[in-house]
């Protein structure tokens, strides 16, 4: 008899290894990449790059500049329109396979100038000035392998896949 009960617990297993598939792991990747896209809003909104350091703030002579000539008061850098904000928000800014999470490029070229520094053109306001970078774009320092929330991640996935495995040897 316990023969035939071990059987029937691993045909049971094989069957539940072949539910997780492409789309079980599709499915925990596409959650992952919504939390990495929450953590990018949340750095540019509290004003710190994707290694989790705060963003140098602007100059008194770049707030004044923006005042004077775009009427704008906006004193947060990165915050000078909301593009960099749409661009973060937009459904199709993160590209999930099934084993990875990655992000589609900026749409506009001053959002890459700006995550690589980069130094003002001749008709700027004010000329050959050295902008320094702000990450604020790409795969933030937790979520990267090795990462505290990368770790929890994939915990996650471990915990369902065993969770699945002990409701089958349970039922055999």
């Amino acid at each position: 008899m316990a023969i035939s009960r071990v059987i029937k617990t691993l045909n049971n297993l094989s069957k539940a290894f072949s539910d997780i598939d492409d789309d079980f792991f599709r499915e925990g990747t596409k959650e992952y990449g919504e939390e990495i896209q929450g953590r990018l809003l949340d750095g540019i909104s509290g004003g710190y790059d994707i290694e989790g350091k705060t963003f140098k703030g602007l100059k008194k002579s770049t707030i004044d500049i923006r005042r004077k000539f775009k009427g704008n008061n906006r004193t947060n850098p990165l915050r000078e329109s909301e593009g960099l904000l749409d661009f973060l928000n937009s459904p199709n800014l993160i590209q999930s396979g099934k084993v990875q999470v990655m992000l589609n490029k900026p749409t506009e070229e001053y959002m890459t100038h700006q995550n690589e520094g980069f130094i003002t053109g001749d008709k700027s306001l004010v000329p050959n000035k050295s902008v320094p970078p702000r990450k604020w774009y790409g795969i933030p320092k937790t979520y990267r392998e090795g990462g505290t929330k990368y770790e929890l991640f994939l915990s996650k996935i471990i915990k369902k896949i065993n969770t699945k495995i002990a409701r089958i040897i349970n039922e055999g």
